[in-house]
């Protein structure tokens, strides 16, 4: 599972109750990359697998 902005907030909340689920996470971020890795730890304490992946989504259109 893809999330967007997971490294803190609601992204964040979103990846750690998917995790909860038994969901494998990659975790989108794109300046807060000690936050992102402090997540993946968390997620990994779920026993799912968590990678991290940095972008800049703001000018990409469908």
């Amino acid at each position: 599972m893809l999330i967007t902005g997971a490294a803190k907030g609601i992204g964040k909340g979103i990846a750690l109750s998917a995790a909860k689920e038994g969901a494998n996470i990659a975790l989108h971020y794109y300046r807060s990359k000690q936050a992102a890795k402090a997540t993946a730890n968390l997620l990994n304490d779920y026993g799912v697998e968590a990678v991290l992946t940095k972008g800049d989504l703001a000018g990409w259109k469908m």
